[in-house]
């Protein structure tokens, strides 16, 4: 005669098998969210290369963000004129986006989500109102700051950027403290260069000026920044 298999024994097999059915679904679907997570990631990227628009005047590059970077919360890194660095996180939906900002409320991070329906244009045209979000609360951040340590009232040249738009060229502001940190992007120099340095460096009045060269200096070796 078959033996019967006792209903309890039945069961916690069973348990088991859906358990581990459960377990390799996660895993797999883990994978397939970092790689499409990845990918997303380098279309963001590769949108903005590959774009036709004009970008705003603000804008100087975008690149993936380094392991440290990473790590922060940050897969993009956008290099700005006058405000320094914008972070970007990628997701693939809105649940993300919440359990982002759920982890990392206080960070100064923009998230954007790429989908699959989106052309290279739609990513490139939404990550720009993200960051122009950004851009515009360091300004206030930075004009409050300064305000409050008494070192300037609203500047009406460059309204706290520190950049003044000439229309041939953007120049350190020259009514405002701004103006010494604000970064520009010089054809003589791979990098970005503080206004301060512009001053010192890169103007016909310039006291130690610095010609053109190729291929050009990099940032990091400007005289005062060698350590």
């Amino acid at each position: 005669m078959r033996k019967e298999v006792p209903r309890v024994t039945s069961i916690r097999r069973l348990s088991r098998i859906f358990k581990k059915i459960h377990e390799e679904r996660d895993r797999k679907n883990g994978r397939t969210g970092t790689k499409r997570g990845k990918e997303n990631e380098r279309r963001l990227v590769a949108s903005f290369e590959q774009y036709q628009g004009t970008l705003p005047s603000w804008f100087f590059a975008i690149y993936p963000a380094t392991q440290e970077e990473d790590e922060s919360g940050a897969d993009a890194v956008i290099d700005t004129q006058d405000v320094g660095r914008l972070y970007l996180q990628v997701k693939s939906s809105q649940s993300g986006v919440r359990k982002f900002y759920k982890r990392r409320r206080k960070k100064m991070i923009g998230v954007i989500v790429i989908s699959d329906k989106q052309s290279n244009d739609d990513i490139v045209h939404v990550a720009l109102s993200i960051l122009e979000s950004l851009r515009a609360k360091l300004l206030e951040r930075r004009t409050a700051s300064l305000e409050e340590e008494g070192k300037m009232a609203t500047c009406k040249t460059c309204n706290g950027a520190g950049v003044n738009e000439t229309g041939n060229n953007n120049l350190p502001c020259d009514d405002c403290p701004a103006g010494d940190t604000a970064l520009f992007n010089i054809a003589e120099v791979e990098g970005l260069v503080t206004g301060a340095e512009v001053r010192r460096h890169f103007l016909n009045s310039s006291p130690e000026p610095i010609t053109f060269r190729w291929p050009p200096i990099h940032a990091e070796d400007l005289p005062g920044r060698k350590k």
